[in-house]
């Protein structure tokens, strides 16, 4: 922020493939105890080879229908393969958000866990508090 520019400076955020992230992966999956958790960090990965595999497939699909016929290569490239590759694009991202989704619920269920844990701990104290204090009678009130 030593320019008067009006942007404000945002922490670098790490690429796919970077060095401090191919690191924090190594190191996460050397933990044996499994506290720290492998697929949030795999995942871009694991969604840029799905989609490189699903881009390689309609490529073979469409040099096999080109080895059968001229019309038949040219109708699967121009209509085919795109309409695969979208679909399997759409599919792929869908099923990952999902998986994302579900680690976000799980992360919230542990956050709520804890809250209860809290929660019971501050009961336990109201009722260690009302037993140390003296009784009311029922005519004072």
């Amino acid at each position: 922020m030593g320019d008067n520019s009006g942007q404000i400076d945002l922490p670098a955020e790490k690429g796919v493939f970077s060095r401090e992230l191919g690191t924090e992966l190594l190191s996460a999956l050397m933990d044996v105890r499994f506290q720290t958790s492998v697929a949030n960090k795999m995942l871009p990965i694991i969604y840029m080879v799905l989609i490189v595999g699903l881009v390689a497939i309609n490529v073979s699909v469409v040099a096999e229908a080109f080895g059968r016929n001229v019309w038949q290569g040219l109708f699967h490239l121009l209509i085919i393969a795109p309409a695969y590759l979208v679909a399997g694009v759409v599919i792929i991202r869908v099923s990952l958000e999902l998986v994302v989704s579900i680690f976000r619920i799980a992360a919230h269920v542990e956050e709520l866990s804890g809250w209860s844990r809290d929660f019971l701990g501050l009961e336990g104290l109201r009722d260690a508090l009302k037993s140390k204090l003296p009784k009311r009678s029922s005519s004072e009130s």
